[in-house]
């Protein structure tokens, strides 16, 4: 067997080994808070965080849910229906 053929098969048994081994925890990003006009805290941050990430907020992050917010979050709704 060529060297290249066992330096493949070694790859390859480590990147399977590596794939099946490492389990993801699972995570929670949101409480079970209701984020409503006038919600502060972590929870919005991470709805600011995500809105921004995908282009539909470019405000501040800071935690407070205001009117601005609040109507980029309904327009990102509607472009899901």
């Amino acid at each position: 067997m060529s060297k290249l053929k066992i330096l493949i098969l070694i790859s390859l048994a480590i990147a399977l080994t590596i794939g099946t081994s490492s389990e993801v925890p699972e995570t929670k990003a949101f409480t079970q808070q209701v984020i409503q006009k006038g919600a502060v805290g972590d929870d919005v941050i991470e709805l600011q965080s995500r809105l921004q990430y995908i282009g539909f907020y470019n405000g501040k992050i800071d935690g407070v849910l205001d009117g601005e917010l609040t109507g980029l979050y309904v327009i990102f709704r509607m472009n899901l229906e």
